[in-house]
């Protein structure tokens, strides 16, 4: 069988390889209303998981463990909150 060749993106960022190859595709993402009303989203979750994380003091094993769960969303609504910034700072890098 033989081997397919992979592409190679002309542009490649560490954190967003896939995204970043295609910019024109990323500005368009970034450009609209639902990207907008999705951050707003994402920050009140945000906030409310922060605060959760911050002032409840896990009394079981169980509290415990959903405490780590909240703690890598937050860290995941945040790189999605960074996205468009990063995706900024990269395209002023890579000129």
């Amino acid at each position: 069988m033989p081997r397919q060749q992979r592409q190679q993106p002309t542009q490649e960022s560490y954190r967003w390889r896939k995204s970043f190859a295609d910019v024109e595709g990323c500005q368009l993402l970034v450009s609209q209303r639902g990207w907008a009303n999705l951050l707003e989203d994402l920050k009140q979750l945000h906030r409310e998981l922060s605060y959760k994380v911050v002032h409840e003091v896990p009394q079981t094993v169980e509290r415990m463990a959903e405490q780590n769960f909240d703690r890598g969303l937050l860290s995941g609504i945040e790189r999605v909150i960074d996205f468009e910034e990063e995706l900024q700072a990269w395209r002023e890098q890579t000129k």
